[in-house]
């Protein structure tokens, strides 16, 4: 390859230039646009992004660009696909949005409380899972996910336990904490 900056031959190119090919199909060594870290053929024609950016069908594009069923992977900068199920994702294995015969599964934390001694936690399957159909004890909400459905989850309730939001729980245990501790308080 011929570097025209500094009229040499080389077998690979120095650092900050990339082999490019010109008109006639001869290589040279070239500086890449500005949005590619290195670049192949054309200046244009990008093997890697620098960032903020993300290699996308050998463009560099930004991270509001980047298509649908992709998601920019912060490591590699490059836009890597979702699971085929996801039209939009976070990660690969983690689905914001489904395809239209699929539901998005979010988790949402139940806390169940059969005393005021003991508590436990529900966690039910991944969250930003694209599943084929709503899982026992939830239903579709109209907007493609899946919810709770509350005539299950009160039904699954004994007489004497109560589902309690997680804030709310934290609040009364916080209460009872400094109940407890200002009995020790000195004047």
């Amino acid at each position: 390859m011929y570097n025209a900056y500094t009229s040499t031959c080389l077998t690979t190119c120095e650092t900050g230039y990339s082999p490019l090919k010109d008109a006639l199909g001869k290589y040279y060594c070239g500086v890449c646009t500005s949005t590619c870290n290195s670049c192949s053929v054309s200046s244009a024609t990008c093997t890697s992004c620098v960032n903020p950016y993300f290699l996308y069908s050998a463009t560099c594009i930004t991270k509001e660009n980047i298509p649908d069923g992709f998601y920019g992977n912060t490591t590699a900068r490059t836009a890597d696909s979702c699971l085929t199920q996801c039209t939009k994702c976070v990660s690969s294995a983690l689905c914001t949005a489904c395809i239209s015969t699929y539901f998005l599964y979010q988790v949402r934390i139940s806390i169940f409380v059969t005393s005021f001694s003991s508590f436990f936690f529900v966690f039910p399957k991944k969250k930003g899972s694209c599943i084929s159909s709503c899982p026992d004890g939830m239903v579709a909400d109209g907007s493609g996910s899946c919810k709770e459905s509350t005539s299950s989850l009160v039904s699954n309730l004994s007489d004497n336990s109560k589902v309690v939001p997680f804030p709310m729980l934290l609040a009364c245990i916080v209460f009872g904490f400094s109940v407890y501790f200002s009995k020790y308080e000195y004047n």
